[in-house]
């Protein structure tokens, strides 16, 4: 993004024979100040990013917040590997770095490079266990943003690129896959870093969510009718 890292995950967590548990599953952490953390797959990457969280939280500078997390996963990888037979799955971490005052987005897969670097994503990229959705709604982004034209540098962008992306979600109908949102874009206001977090319902409504919420499941007052 032209001022900054948009994060967006869906919000369902199912049971290992499918069963849909929770329609409000945080997927996304802030593991640090305008640091987030984004996993799929096994429930171990949400849960690793959570003791990150507790460990590093205004405690840790950048290259030493990076170094941790690529320690903590390798190991829970090879615990899970054991034991699975297939890597604990990948995440995504988004970061704004105040010295050189330049955000950073980067991704590890497991199965290329077995958590040994941060691999940096240049514009878009995406995780999860499904690559034909992952590789479609690359596509659908793509071709958003070339729409867009000057209309990119939007104040309101983050939102109208979720909308949308939130539009195809809704048209799956894939059982692991939710009809909700959350998301996170991390930018800057007034030449400070700053973040928008926001829920949104299979109705379309909005939710903004405080951004020193850290459970395990999201939680907003439902608006009224």
């Amino acid at each position: 993004m032209p001022k900054g890292v948009l994060i967006i995950s869906d919000t369902r967590e199912t049971d290992l024979k499918g069963n849909i548990t929770s329609d409000q599953k945080r997927k996304i952490v802030n593991i640090a100040p305008f640091c987030y953390l984004a996993t799929a797959g096994s429930e171990s990457t949400f849960y690793a990013a959570r003791i990150l969280r507790n460990c590093l939280y205004n405690k840790s500078s950048i290259e030493s917040i990076n170094k941790n997390v690529l320690e903590l996963y390798k190991k829970v990888n090879g615990i899970y590997k054991e034991v699975n037979y297939h890597p604990v799955g990948p995440i995504m971490l988004a970061q704004y770095n105040n010295s050189s005052e330049k955000f950073k987005l980067f991704h590890i897969d497991p199965q290329v490079n077995d958590y040994e670097c941060l691999t940096e994503a240049t514009y878009l990229t995406s995780i999860g266990a499904n690559p034909f959705i992952r590789q479609n709604i690359e596509t659908k982004i793509k071709k958003l943003i070339a729409g867009l034209n000057k209309n990119i540098n939007s104040d309101s962008i983050h939102e109208i690129i979720a909308k949308n992306v939130h539009h195809y979600y809704k048209r799956l109908s894939i059982p692991t896959i939710g009809k909700n949102i959350f998301v996170v874009y991390l930018t800057t206001n007034g030449g400070k870093p700053a973040s928008a977090n926001f829920f949104v319902n299979q109705q379309d409504q909005l939710f903004n969510i405080d951004k020193s919420q850290n459970s395990e499941f999201i939680t907003f007052k439902n608006k009224s009718n």
